[in-house]
């Protein structure tokens, strides 16, 4: 009996290692290898989690997971170089075997919930060189997060929540070069907080409320090519060393020095007043529009800045761009190299030929919304190299075609919309341009771009025009200038502002009425309630303007009555075409939901792998869910 039921057993257990490697057979039969999903050394898994067989993939350097449910499929990876996973917790990282990934030189887990990151968070990749965190919602780290990843060259940390950077933080990246902290919640740097990167080339600070920075905290980075500092602020005044390009547009500055050399700087949208550049002669680049800088600050800014090619001065203050010697200094006001100049949204009334600028080099020039009424033709006439001229809202009232018929072989766009010529002056010089094939940008064209901006930028030249900055010339000496010179121009009863503003508000609806909007405001300010001229004028215009005023009353009510019987009413009030058109939008817009929500349903889960290997992770194609199963093995 112990005998039948020995070999019973056994038999059992021989049946159960068959099962099992009939079972494993199967398995292996059910399960593609990884090779076969991913070609070649890249692959891409969107959403959905696959089984594979356990055979590795060596040829696999390069893999992008959408998800951080399960991350075996790592085991069969023993090449792996570049790993990207994203909605990751702390929890799955800690899951990750380091031994099955053990040459991982690049990590990027985006779009995660992090939350915190604490001490040597990833020693356990201690080869690894690229670091990419954003988007997980880091609130805190400490000082001694990166210890353990000393070779790390590129850190990335934007849009987080992080608020402060422990002191050195940073101190264990000797050979750190790129260094990401833009979109956080960072109010100071202090102390030599980048002490310990003597490498770093790159440094991203932008959006963030950055409100003061130590001048010994970016000392240490001679190597520096570019810095931003933009969107942060307020920084009313600001020390920082030279850097290859800055970037500081619309940080709140009012005082910004340079101590070290720049190429490129980058600070617009600002208020600024007072600028020092120690290093001048090494800028090629200089964009400094919208900020409130004046005509006198304008030779002590550009003087011995001899290699500038692009230049920025829009929308500042600057009522004559001083010519060559102006200062009264014995250093030359030279720009022998600028191509590009904008002077657009000043209060200019005429440019000096004997200007620094170098009209043979130049390439583009804009002067529009700058107040002028004269341009000298010889001016265009040596500027033989020029491709975009911009004179538009100005008070020219002639531009002659002949100015352009020398040499500009490179002539390609031009604009002169706004100005006081005549219709048939007007016609003529386009026409030209159009002959000779330059573009020409009429106003329909750039209203239809942006109908707004050019009310804001107009907005702006009115309350700079108004305020101004102090220990200035007013504009009424500029004003008392031009009436002086050019009295047949305009009438002798202008009032202070009325030169300066005279280009910015003409009525677009009566193009014959010379005189703004301003002007007529500046006029009513100017006297008193009381004053028997005031009253013996608004009495003669009464009736004209009670006239007008039933007319456009009577206009209004008939309108109203067409759009009662037109449209449907609701509460008495008529539905507007506004409100119909909104309707039929929606209506549109479900019934297009409903479609693509079936589709989506229907082919859930699916994907394509990319056949072609990206050059890097940062060029990764995502493929949508869009194509059905059959189509992908065919």
């Amino acid at each position: 009996m112990k005998l039948i039921t020995k070999k019973i057993l056994n038999l059992e257990s021989m049946m159960f290692f068959v099962y099992l490697v009939f079972l494993s057979s199967v398995s292996g039969s059910m399960f593609p290898p990884l090779e076969n999903t991913c070609s070649g050394s890249y692959c891409h898994i969107m959403y959905r989690n696959y089984g594979f067989s356990e055979k590795k993939a060596p040829k696999l350097l390069e893999f992008h997971f959408t998800s951080c449910d399960d991350l075996k499929v790592l085991q069969l990876m023993p090449n792996l170089r570049t790993l990207e996973l994203e909605f990751c917790t702390n929890e799955h990282i800690n899951k990750i075997n380091p031994r099955s990934i053990p040459n991982l030189s690049t990590l990027q887990l985006r779009r995660g919930n992090l939350s915190g990151l604490n001490d040597e968070h990833f020693a356990k990749w201690p080869d690894i060189k690229v670091l990419d965190l954003g988007g997980n919602s880091i609130a805190t780290v400490t000082n001694e997060t990166f210890y353990g990843v000393p070779h790390l060259s590129l850190l990335a940390l934007p849009g987080n929540d992080i608020q402060i950077l422990p002191q050195g933080i940073f101190e264990t990246l000797p050979e750190l070069l790129h260094l990401d902290l833009s979109g956080n919640r960072i109010s100071n740097l202090e102390g030599s907080i980048f002490s310990g990167n003597p490498k770093l080339e790159m440094l991203l600070l932008n959006r963030n409320p950055l409100t003061s920075i130590s001048p010994s905290a970016l000392i240490s980075l001679a190597n520096l090519r570019l810095l931003d500092l933009s969107n942060c602020g307020p920084l009313s005044a600001l020390t920082l060393p030279g850097a290859h390009s800055i970037i500081l547009d619309n940080s709140g500055l009012k005082s910004l020095e340079i101590e070290g050399s720049v190429f490129k700087l980058s600070a617009k949208k600002n208020q600024i007043t007072n600028i020092r550049l120690h290093y001048k002669s090494s800028l090629t680049e200089l964009d400094l529009q919208n900020n409130s800088l004046s005509t006198y600050d304008i030779p002590r800014l550009l003087m011995g800045m001899w290699r500038l090619q692009h230049l920025d001065l829009s929308n500042n203050l600057i009522h004559d761009f001083p010519a060559a010697g102006s200062d009264n200094t014995s250093e030359l006001f030279l720009l022998p190299n600028l191509k590009f100049l904008n002077l657009s949204g000043n209060f200019l009334k005429r440019l000096h030929y004997d200007s620094p600028i170098p009209w043979a080099r130049l390439t583009h020039l804009d002067l529009s919304f700058s107040g002028l009424f004269f341009l000298q033709s010889s001016t265009i006439e040596s500027a033989f190299n020029l491709e975009a001229l911009y004179i538009q809202g100005n008070r020219l009232r002639y531009v002659p075609p002949t100015t352009f018929q020398q040499s500009h072989p490179g002539f390609k766009e031009v604009a002169l919309y706004d100005n006081i010529y005549t219709p048939e002056a007007y016609k003529k010089a386009t026409m030209f341009f159009r002959d000779i094939k330059v573009n020409v940008i009429e106003k329909s064209q750039c209203e239809a771009q942006s109908n707004d901006s050019l009310k804001d930028v107009c907005a702006n030249f009115i309350n700079k025009a108004q305020v101004g900055p102090t220990n200035r010339n007013s504009l009424k000496e500029k004003s008392d200038d031009f009436n002086e010179e050019h009295q047949n121009d305009s009438p002798s009863n202008n009032s202070d502002n009325e030169t300066s503003l005279h280009f910015i508000n003409k009525s677009p609806k009566d193009p014959s009425n010379k005189t703004s909007l301003n002007e007529k405001v500046d006029n009513s300010k100017e006297k008193p309630l009381n004053d028997p001229r005031s009253n013996e004028n608004s009495t003669e215009a009464l009736p004209d303007f009670a006239n007008k005023s039933q007319i456009f009353n009577k206009q209004v009510a008939f309108r109203n009555d067409m759009t009662r019987l037109a449209w449907p009413e609701v509460n008495g009030e008529p539905i507007s075409v506004w409100t119909l058109v909104l309707i039929v939008a929606l209506s549109l817009s479900l019934g297009i939901n409903v479609i693509l929500i079936k589709i989506l349903c229907r082919y859930s889960g699916r994907h394509i792998v990319p056949q072609a290997t990206p050059q890097s992770s940062l060029e990764t194609i995502f493929i949508h869910n869009l194509i059905p199963a059959e189509d992908i093995r065919d």
